[in-house]
């Protein structure tokens, strides 16, 4: 039962760190309109509100995973680790979200910083950690990667509903332009990371590891998928005015979050019952 309520604090924190994180570097790169804005400190907020109670529940319950008997192996599990590390930094980065003044600049500079440190708390712990520095920055740029995605999603769903038409494409405009670059940095280094994690020497390939993380790549491919046809099919559309088009990418933007909250429960799953750490 404990293990299941662990799983399911993992998902839910992160997708708050890397909604908080993106919404961050999400509006860094797209217009800048006093709705979006508005949308993105209030997405910012909540998700740092929400990492800060999640990252003490999810510490909860690994301390009580170990037995919650109070003695220093357990205590030094939870605070003096990996993970104590990832705690400390999802810690200071959401509260130094919340406490930034409400009129600094989105493309600041420190804001941007103070957001990376909650990405960042995924590359100093679990199965990449242990394999060294450089696969802890190859996960950095990855899961900074994912969160940009997930944050300019939500905030171009927002732009849909909230904006005039013209702000609406420029933003999708934005967004195309840096996706690219997002999904390059997200193909080479998942390719980097299933290279240096996954022994391909051994026999033992299909283990229940091989099998989720297979899985997550066959949804990770979907969202690419979708967002690659949107790039040819509905932004040029949107561009010249399309409507139609507009309410179109909105709704494959509904199932792009969908499947990425796949990837997130998979990958919870993932690091939860079968990472070899």
């Amino acid at each position: 039962m404990l293990d299941a309520l662990a799983a399911g604090a993992k998902v839910l924190l992160y997708a708050a760190l890397l909604g908080c994180a993106g919404s961050v570097f999400a509006m860094a790169t797209l217009p800048r309109t006093a709705s979006l804005e508005h949308y993105a400190k209030r997405l910012m907020q909540r998700g740092a509100l929400a990492t800060l109670v999640l990252a003490a529940v999810s510490a909860l319950l690994l301390y009580l995973q170990l037995g919650g008997s109070g003695d220093d192996p357990a205590l030094n599990a939870v605070f003096a680790s990996g993970r104590g590390a990832a705690l400390c930094l999802q810690v200071v980065g959401a509260l130094l979200l919340l406490v930034m003044p409400g009129d600094s600049d989105p493309r600041s500079g420190i804001r941007l910083s103070n957001a990376a440190l909650l990405p960042a708390s995924l590359a100093i712990s679990g199965h990449a950690a242990t394999a060294g520095l450089l696969n802890a920055v190859v996960v950095l740029v990855h899961t900074s990667a994912a969160a940009w995605w997930i944050g300019a999603l939500l905030l171009l769903r927002h732009s849909w509903t909230y904006d005039e038409a013209d702000g609406f494409a420029a933003a999708v405009a934005a967004f195309s332009a840096w996706a690219r670059k997002a999904v390059l940095a997200l193909v080479v280094a998942g390719i980097v990371l299933v290279a240096t994690l996954v022994d391909f020497s051994t026999d033992a390939l299909f283990t229940p590891y091989v099998g989720l993380l297979l899985l997550k790549i066959t949804l990770a491919s979907i969202v690419l998928a979708i967002a690659n046809d949107n790039r040819r099919r509905l932004t040029p559309r949107i561009l010249a005015g399309d409507t139609g088009a507009a309410a179109a990418l909105c709704r494959r933007i509904d199932v792009e979050l969908v499947v990425i909250a796949l990837v997130l429960v998979v990958t919870s799953l993932l690091t939860s019952y079968t990472a070899p750490e």
